[in-house]
């Protein structure tokens, strides 16, 4: 499966407040958000909001993953995307923040059906800033 993430961000919206966290080995960065205007610039995805800002490098996203269940390393339910580099390492990783147990909560049902259109792992699409800016 393949994915385009001019697709994808719009509907992240769907998921509400999700909890987006960042980890470079160093360093966590965390925070509660919701996504949405993401915008395509020469080198990167690009998200604002309340002083909240991520730059996603666009030639360094290769694949997608989605998750919702039972998670193995936090013993709860959740739901979570991730963005992976070439190696297959997490460079930006989405939480359902709120009620993510709840099959009524409207992100649950936002995020079962990313899992169900996209699978456990979507190859990212190379895209150009024209090719997204006709999406939005």
């Amino acid at each position: 499966m393949a994915i385009k993430l001019s697709e994808l961000f719009p509907r992240l919206r769907d998921l509400g407040t999700v909890r987006l966290v960042s980890n470079n080995g160093t360093v966590v960065l965390e925070f509660n958000t919701v996504i949405e205007d993401v915008s395509l610039g020469p080198r990167s995805w690009n998200f604002n909001r309340d002083g909240k800002e991520f730059h996603l490098y666009k030639d360094k996203v290769k694949a997608v993953t989605f998750f919702y269940g039972e998670h193995p390393r936090f013993k709860r339910t959740l739901g979570e995307i991730d963005f992976l580099d070439e190696a297959g390492n997490v460079g930006l990783m989405l939480f359902l923040a709120d009620n993510a147990d709840d099959p009524a909560n409207p992100a649950v049902q936002a995020m079962q059906r990313l899992v169900a259109e996209y699978g456990e792992r979507a190859d990212v699409e190379e895209e150009s800033a024209a090719a997204s800016a006709a999406s939005h």
